[in-house]
């Protein structure tokens, strides 16, 4: 029993991502401003990241969005604080974007700020993020921390040569009788 214990430890298949971390790290995700000069602060990550909307006083609208293409099929699930500078929310809506299909999360058109979760399905290969739009690119920028960003049943795949490695020793170490 201890040795078939053995064996699983060593034998994972895949692990899962946490936070924005794995195939969910920063350097995964591509920053897509159209109009807009928004931006991504992701010195806090794996534990959370801002985005940042537009503001280049060009009077016309415009959308910052930050996407990455799902590893796994499963949930994502996410938490947001969203804060506007602009007179209100609906001027500079946040969403979530999904094989190119925004919904919006937040646009008030009486509040400053927000908060609140989300959480949806994906397929291994979609591409999906969030972003923030911006109606006139003027009055102040819009910026959403997001946090508890776990993307479900989404596999990181093991090392096969850790994998290799470790058998080999196991199988070394039950032919020198250490068990």
């Amino acid at each position: 029993m201890g040795m078939a214990g053995a064996i699983v430890a060593l034998n994972p298949t895949e692990s899962f991502a946490i936070g924005f971390s794995g195939s969910y790290a920063p350097s995964k995700w591509t920053l897509t401003n159209s109009n807009a000069n928004g931006s991504v602060n992701t010195t806090k990550a794996p534990t959370s990241i801002i985005v940042t909307g537009g503001n280049n006083s060009s009077g016309s609208s415009g959308s910052t969005s930050y996407t990455v293409t799902a590893a796994g099929s499963g949930t994502v699930t996410f938490g947001w604080s969203y804060s506007t500078s602009d007179t209100d929310g609906a001027v500079d809506p946040l969403f979530r974007i999904v094989n190119g299909t925004k919904t919006i999360l937040f646009s008030n058109n009486f509040s400053q700020t927000g908060s609140g979760t989300d959480s949806f399905t994906v397929a291994t290969g979609d591409t999906f993020g969030f972003g923030i739009n911006t109606l006139d690119n003027t009055g102040g920028a819009a910026s959403t921390t997001f946090t508890n960003f776990s993307p479900s049943a989404t596999p990181v795949p093991f090392d096969r040569e850790k994998k290799h490695l470790a058998l080999f020793l196991l199988k070394l170490t039950i032919k020198s009788n250490v068990f």
